[in-house]
């Protein structure tokens, strides 16, 4: 869509989230974490806990979404009694916690390259129906954003950065 960072980028980099890879990733995680303990590394009964029960609970959505607005009513009732995860509970909450740990990931890639003396733009104004196709990703692949990656212009960036006022987005309790 012509932004500088784009046209100028040695790389672009597509950041995808994805919210049919989590029983992949899940037994990927739990075989890991089985070798790690089989060579001597001793795991944390809370993890076991987390990839074994709480995980599975947690994002298993059940068969178009159903089992969403169950886990919403057991939650209301088990969190009057003590702090608890409440999401997700469907299939638009899958889509939000996917896209915040791509963005997490994003944001650790963008800090890692930099370590390298290279620059990083994340762009959020793309065509991602026409990236997903160009990629061959399947329709329901989020693109939270593409990242573009190069040495910065000698001129520098393009716009000064702009801040709204900390009481804006810092509140203290």
């Amino acid at each position: 869509m012509s932004q500088a960072a784009a046209v100028t980028a040695a790389e672009l980099v597509v950041c995808v989230a994805r919210t049919d890879t989590w029983k992949r990733n899940l037994k990927c995680l739990k075989d890991q974490l089985k070798a790690a303990e089989e060579s001597g590394t001793r795991i944390p009964k809370a993890a076991w806990q987390y990839y074994n029960h709480l995980a599975p609970l947690m994002y298993d959505q059940g068969p178009c979404g159903v089992w969403g607005p169950f886990k919403k009513l057991i939650s209301f009732f088990m969190g009057l009694s003590k702090p608890m995860a409440r999401e997700p509970f469907g299939n638009n909450d899958m889509k939000l916690w996917a896209t915040k740990t791509t963005a997490l990931a994003c944001e650790n890639f963008m800090l890692a390259i930099r370590s390298f003396g290279f620059d990083t733009c994340p762009m959020e104004g793309i065509d991602s129906r026409r990236i997903r196709k160009l990629l061959n990703l399947p329709r329901h692949a989020l693109i939270p954003m593409v990242i573009a990656v190069g040495k910065r212009r000698p001129e520098g960036v393009t716009l000064p950065r702009l801040r709204v006022p900390r009481e804006w987005v810092v509140h203290t309790v």
